[in-house]
């Protein structure tokens, strides 16, 4: 605990024991009571299935291949299929992220008058759109991720949850919003072309 409080993630007070207390920076880890927080973005990144690809970063960096796939034996999309814990752990992180995101980008960016429609393209259980709709009731917010994933989601007032492969179909709509996610990565050994019927 002292080497938290040193580098500011909680301060301490002596009278006469001591006691620690938050920061503004550990506020972001509680999850109870506040709307924003990061701890399931935490809890996911500090899950064995998680860490365990850093430890065989060597193997890929040598001999090729994919640091998840060589820990857990599969593709992270695959496992998360696979295993309805960590689909729930990684969803729960996406989500907490797409939050603080959306808030930050809501606040300052209104370029988003005059669309009727808007998919979210890797929209994990629709945190980002329900978001959307708050601000902008009147576009049609689309939802779109892995069947999987939003078997999932909960239901958001103003969001249609649907299911497919980015790399084989969009879901038409006014226009395409996306989150790129660091563990996101194309393999690019693997020819892939998003297609979608736009009209202009």
């Amino acid at each position: 605990m002292r080497f938290l409080v040193a580098k500011g993630v909680f301060r301490a007070s002596t009278d006469p024991n001591t006691r620690y207390g938050l920061t503004p920076a550990s506020k972001w880890l509680v999850k109870e009571w506040r709307e924003l927080s990061m701890a399931p973005m935490l809890l996911m990144q500090n899950d064995e299935r998680s860490v365990a690809p850093w430890h065989r970063f060597n193997e890929c960096v040598l001999h090729g291949g994919v640091a998840f796939e060589r820990a857990n034996g599969a593709e992270v999309w695959d496992y998360a299929s696979a295993h309805p814990d960590f689909n729930h752990l990684f969803n729960s992180a996406m989500a907490c992220n797409a939050k603080i995101v959306m808030k930050a980008l809501l606040s300052k960016y209104h370029g988003f008058h005059g669309l009727n429609s808007l998919v979210d393209v890797g929209g994990g259980t629709g945190s980002a759109m329900a978001e959307m709709v708050r601000c902008y009731p009147s576009i049609r917010c689309i939802n779109y991720d892995l069947p999987h994933v939003v078997a999932t989601a909960p239901h958001h007032p103003g969001v249609e949850h649907q299911g497919g492969d980015m790399f084989k179909t969009v879901p038409p709509a006014d226009a395409i919003f996306m989150k790129v996610s660091p563990t996101f990565s194309l393999n690019h050994t693997v020819p892939y072309r998003i297609e979608s019927t736009f009209s202009p």
